[in-house]
Formats: C-alpha cells, structure tokens, sequence
C-alpha cells in the first residue's frame, strides 16, 4: 500500500508561468463521470492561433478488454453502427473557463452524420455533414467566442445543436444564408455588442458534440490575443497521468495547477465541485490513491476514514469536507512506518484528529488524519485491551477527552 500525499505538496508538471498570469478552470466537471471515466487529451495542431489549443474527448476503462477507450461500446458494436452518441464524452457538459463575454457564436447548426473511420476518403469526406461541406456550417459547428477583461479570446467549439442557449447566442438559424468557405480555419460569428451576454467562471455552456469541421465528437478550445496568437492556457487545479492500459484507475497522478496540461495523451481528473460534504464507500485500495489526489486538487480534506479488509482485498470508506486548514493523510501504514509519519506530523505543528486501523495480509494496518492547529492531544497505537484501559485513564487524568478509537483483532 502507498503513502497517501500531503495535499498542499502535490507534484506539478507542465509549462509554469508567472503567477499573475490568469488561471482557468478546465471545461469539466469531475462530479458528470464515472469512476471509470476521464477526459483525455493529446498534442493539438500547431497553428498561429491554436498553438496552445486543445482538442478534449474522453476515455473509460474497459474492463472486459483491459483497455482505455474513447466508445461506450464494443469495438464491434461500434464499427457496425458508428455513431456520435457511442462516444463517451459525448453529451458532457462543458462550463467556462473564464469570466467573459459572448462576441460570437452560432448554436443550430446540425451534427456531423457520424465520426470518422480509418480508411475514410478524404477527397469524399464523409464524416462531414454535405452543408458543412458546402460552406454553411462554421468550422467550428455549434461554438461560443468568448472575449476576457484583458482582451484575450476563448474558442469553445463542436458542440450539440440547440445545447447552447439562446440567452448567450442569438444566432439561431441552422445554416448560413449563403456560402461562407468550407477551409479548415474556424469561421467568427460576430454578436453586435448589445447582445453580448455576460458568463461567469464555470457557468454552463453547453454540451460536447460533434459539429463544423470535427472529426468526431470533443471539444476543442483555444485561446488567442487580440492579434489572433495563440497563448498558453493555465489551469488552477487538475491531475494527469499517461494512459496505461494495465493500469485501470491511473497511474502516478500528477498536479498541473499553476500550469498548462502535460505534452503527449493524458488522462485528465478534472475537479468536482466543492459541497458541504462528500462520502465514498468500498474504494479499493489501489483505486484509493487516485481517489485521494482527485479530491484534494478538488479543495476538499478527509475527516474520516474506514479500512477493512473482505475476502483478502483491502477497501477504504471515506467522508471529506471541504479544506479549510492545513492537512495530511496517511493510510495503510505499517506499525513502525506509522510512528515515523506520526512523529514528524507532530514535529512540524500537526495533530490526529482521526485514527483508524484493519486487518490485511501482512499483518494490521494504520491510517491517521491530521489538522495543523494548536491543540493538545495524547495518541498510542498498537496496544492490547488492557493497555488502552491505562491510557483512558491517564488521559481523564490530564482533563482530555477521546476523540478517534480503533478496534483491530489480529
């Protein structure tokens, strides 16, 4: 089992930048997946304006097959019948990066037919709607241009017709009136500015689809200058690791906060909302790592834990609150290895304020949660019944209360 990270020292990894630079949410929301489930993402295409660009899909693992995979299908169910909605980003809700306002856009224009295949024409194109094909279609299909307080422009594109509101888009019919170019370059849909519509960081803006110059159901957003240059697009929170189609619940996640996404495919955990509490039973314990490291880019802190051990597997239950304190966790300590993370958390300001221990097959194990505040507290672990009886008695001694006991019988 693995030392659960101290939350406030998570690895970052990407293109740093000065911290007055702006920081954006990502477009997702970790609470609309599955535990299975994560935005994926891969180097995009260099142009001038989306050289920092990003094209997001998505991937679950397969367990039947021992695989990532971007369908919600069999691969033969999906090359018998390849349409959008076997996609499993598909549908997703996309939110905002950042503050803005609406200074183009277009929201009726219909879907692509189906993705494309291998083996597809490209003289043909017939994953391409013939209307997009016939320059009626914007490259980007269904897309919001959204202008920030420092000039600086967001591209979100492809979407579901009619998933973004008339409220932010008065475009509303289906296709242009007449041929606009059918080229590969995302076509601007001005909104004159008395209809410019105000969003906020997060808001909803619609759902991914697959319109405009797709290839298959994503979404892509860039960000560019008033020049039109593409510029790097820094995330506040978000965790990443490489596919790895042995490892189902991820691998090595790492932190890209302050900094822009990894180079190369990558899995991403985009954050859930904070709630006044949230709770999580049977997590298996490899799954666990992965759990934590979500949650605690999410802002959130454990304020209880629960190991137990069922049929020779190791699950944890688990209740975490929004972070308003400094914190660590630690689980699945040994005997020796839990003193020496006890003993340092003490050293550096920190207290327990939940302890729990389980069996498993090498022998019983410790997990222990601690908050830096000024408190006094008396811990002991590992001891038999009448040995705790002892302690109880020292501590009403010195005018405490118990706050965490767990029972183990090895």
């Amino acid at each position: 089992m693995k030392l659960l990270l101290i939350a406030t020292t998570l690895t970052t990894i990407g293109l740093t930048l000065p911290l007055q630079a702006a920081q954006y949410d990502l477009p997702f929301k970790g609470q609309h997946f599955a535990d299975t489930e994560k935005v994926f993402t891969r180097d995009h295409a260099v142009t001038t304006s989306q050289e920092y660009g990003y094209d997001f899909g998505g991937r679950r693992y397969d367990f039947d097959n021992s695989r990532w995979t971007s369908v919600t299908t069999t691969l033969d169910a999906y090359n018998a019948s390849p349409t959008n909605n076997k996609y499993m980003i598909y549908n997703k809700p996309v939110h905002a990066l950042r503050a803005g306002k609406v200074v183009g856009c277009w929201r009726n224009a219909p879907e692509n037919p189906r993705p494309k295949l291998s083996g597809d024409s490209e003289l043909t194109r017939p994953w391409l709607h013939a209307n997009f094909k016939s320059g009626l279609i914007p490259g980007g299909g269904n897309m919001l241009w959204v202008e920030h307080d420092d000039g600086t422009r967001m591209l979100y594109a492809h979407m579901i017709p009619g998933s973004i509101s008339s409220r932010l888009c008065p475009h509303s019919d289906n296709l242009f009136p007449a041929p606009k170019g059918s080229n590969s370059e995302f076509i601007y849909v001005g909104v004159e500015p008395a209809q410019q519509a105000m969003i906020s960081k997060g808001q909803y803006l619609g759902r991914v689809g697959n319109s405009g110059s797709s290839t298959g159901p994503h979404l892509h957003v860039h960000l560019q200058n008033s020049s039109g240059v593409g510029q790097p697009i820094v995330f506040n929170r978000g965790i990443a690791t490489v596919p790895d189609n042995t490892k189902p619940y991820g691998d090595s996640w790492k932190s890209f906060a302050g900094s822009t996404i990894p180079q190369g495919s990558q899995l991403i955990w985009a954050p859930r909302t904070v709630t006044t509490r949230y709770a999580r039973h049977a997590v298996k314990s490899e799954a666990y790592q992965g759990v934590f490291q979500h949650l605690a880019d999410s802002g959130f802190k454990p304020s209880w834990l629960d190991g137990y051990n069922a049929s020779g597997s190791v699950f944890y239950n688990m209740v975490w609150q929004p972070s308003n304190l400094a914190w660590r966790a630690y689980h699945g300590r040994s005997s020796a290895s839990y003193q020496t993370v006890f003993n340092q958390a003490i050293a550096d300001g920190y207290v327990p304020v939940h302890v729990d221990s389980h069996s498993s097959g090498i022998g019983p194990r410790y997990s222990v949660i601690f908050e830096k505040k000024a408190l006094a507290t008396l811990a002991r672990h590992d001891l038999s019944y009448a040995q705790h009886v002892g302690v109880m008695e020292q501590a009403k001694d010195l005018g405490m209360r118990p706050v965490s006991v767990s029972v183990i019988s090895s």
